[in-house]
C-alpha cells in the first residue's frame, strides 16, 4: 500500500558530459505525497545549484504541485520553474481519461488542449502499475505517463524492474518505515517518440512497496546527480471507509 509521507532528499553531482562546463551541482529535493478520500496531492521543490567552470553560477527552482483522483482518472498540475529570481516558465492544467477519450487541457503558458493515448496513466498510478508489476521482476514495463512537467503530451515511459533487494533488518535501518520491507531498482527511461531513440531523460531509484524512494539517480543529459534520503516522515491514511 502506498502510504502518504514527507521525504528530504539531499543532491550531489555524479559527472558531467563533456562539453556541458557544468563543474558542480548540489541542493535538495523535497517531497509531500499526502492522500484523502478524494485522491492524492503531491508537493515537490526540487533545487539545484549550478556551477561552470566560466565562473559562473545558477540556482534552478522547480516547484510542482499536483492532484490525483483516487480512479486514476483526473488530474491537475501546476508547475513553475525558476531561474535565480526570475520565473523561466510556468505549466498549468488539467487532464482528463476515461472511455470517451483522454486528453490534457492546458491553461499556462497558452490555452490549448492535447489528445493522450487511451491507455496513458498520471504517475501515482503508474507507481502503483509498476509495484504491481514487480512481482514478475524482473522485466521491463513500458507504459504511456502524463506528468504535466512540460507542455508536452504523455511519454512513454520504460520501466525496467529488477529482482527484489535484500530486506534491511530493523536494527540496521536509516530510516524505520523502510525496514524489513521489500524493494525493487527501478530504471526508468523516458521516449517522446519512438522507444528505438535515445531517451530525453532516465531515472534510477530503489523504491519500497509503500511507494517511498530511498534514492533517486537522476541523469538530465547535461549532468547525472544523485539524491539520497535524508529525512522521512509518514503521514496518516485517511479512513474512507464510509465514502
Amino acid at each position: 500500500m502506498l502510504v502518504p509521507h514527507n521525504a528530504h532528499y539531499a543532491v550531489k553531482l555524479l559527472s558531467a558530459r563533456s562539453g556541458s562546463n557544468v563543474e558542480r551541482v548540489g541542493g535538495d529535493m523535497v517531497i509531500q505525497w499526502e492522500r484523502d478520500c478524494s485522491g492524492w496531492t503531491m508537493n515537490h521543490r526540487t533545487v539545484f545549484d549550478i556551477g561552470y567552470s566560466t565562473g559562473s553560477d545558477v540556482r534552478v527552482t522547480m516547484n510542482a504541485a499536483t492532484w490525483e483522483a483516487a480512479k486514476g482518472d483526473r488530474y491537475t498540475f501546476n508547475v513553475r520553474t525558476l531561474f535565480g529570481d526570475k520565473e523561466a516558465s510556468r505549466v498549468e492544467g488539467y487532464a482528463r481519461r476515461g472511455a470517451g477519450g483522454s486528453q490534457a487541457v492546458f491553461t499556462q503558458p497558452q490555452q490549448k488542449v492535447l489528445p493522450l493515448p487511451a491507455d496513458v496513466l498520471f504517475p501515482t498510478q503508474h507507481t502503483r502499475r509498476v509495484l504491481a508489476a514487480s512481482a514478475a521482476a524482473p522485466m521491463i514495463l513500458p507504459v504511456q505517463v502524463f506528468d504535466g512537467f512540460t507542455e508536452n503530451g504523455a511519454l512513454l515511459v520504460n520501466a525496467a524492474i529488477s529482482q527484489i533487494q535484500p530486506a534491511v533488518p530493523a536494527g540496521k535501518a536509516a530510516f524505520p518505515p523502510l525496514a524489513g520491507r521489500p524493494s525493487w531498482i527501478i530504471q526508468l527511461a523516458f521516449f517522446g517518440g519512438s522507444a528505438e531513440a535515445e531517451p530525453e531523460s532516465e531515472i534510477g531509484m530503489r523504491l519500497y512497496d509503500n511507494g517511498i524512494s530511498e534514492w533517486l539517480d537522476m541523469d538530465f543529459g547535461d549532468f547525472r546527480v544523485r539524491a539520497d534520503l535524508v529525512h522521512l516522515e509518514l503521514a496518516g491514511q485517511p479512513d474512507c471507509r464510509n465514502n
